[in-house]
């Protein structure tokens, strides 16, 4: 999905690898309450795992799948 946005849109993307935000969200409020942290802005120091997604695909391709897509999102609908 991340792939197929950036590809649609022709923008890069930068994606999380923490797959289950949840926990790790739970977890930075449990710190805050605990008082391990005194704010969020302590968080934004800490190391984080990234993934770029680029654009790669030609413009054709790009238009054809685009199609695609808002085909199936009619029939959904």
């Amino acid at each position: 999905l991340m792939q197929f946005t950036a590809d649609v849109t022709g923008t890069e993307l930068v994606a999380s690898e923490v797959s289950e935000s949840s926990a790790l969200g739970a977890a930075m409020a449990g710190m805050l309450g605990l008082g391990c942290a005194k704010s969020l802005n302590e968080f934004a120091a800490l190391p984080r795992a990234t993934r770029f997604f680029r654009p790669t695909l030609s413009l054709d391709k790009v238009e054809r799948y685009y199609a695609g897509w808002k085909a199936a999102v009619q029939r959904a609908l």
